[in-house]
């Protein structure tokens, strides 16, 4: 009898959290499916991509990282990570872009 209550006491909790009605669950996905880097060579464009919570990738002397939810470049700050936990540093042969989150990132102005 005590176990049946245990589980109709926990059960209203785990039917009404968010990733059971699936609102969270895909930002939970990708964040929770391990780090990864990797980087992309073409003939006009680089990519360096970083999916996950950490990790380094090197790219034409420029090195990007996530540490600790937050995005450097160059050991710049660029703010924090996104739900999806995705940066993307694409560099071709007139420029150079960060993305986080598929969105253009610039460096967050020192106040």
């Amino acid at each position: 009898m005590i176990r049946l209550i245990h589980f109709l006491l926990l059960f209203p909790v785990v039917a009404l959290s968010p990733v059971c009605f699936g609102s969270e669950s895909k930002v939970a996905e990708s964040c929770s499916k391990g780090n990864t880097a990797s980087i992309e060579i073409g003939s006009d464009t680089s990519i360096a991509t970083i999916r996950g919570k950490a990790g380094i990738a090197n790219l034409q002397q420029n090195r990007l990282e996530v540490v600790h939810d937050t995005v450097y470049l160059n050991g710049q700050s660029f703010g924090p990570l996104g739900k999806k936990c995705e940066v993307k540093f694409v560099v071709t042969k007139s420029s150079s872009t960060l993305f986080v989150d598929d969105e253009l990132r610039v460096r967050p102005s020192l106040k």
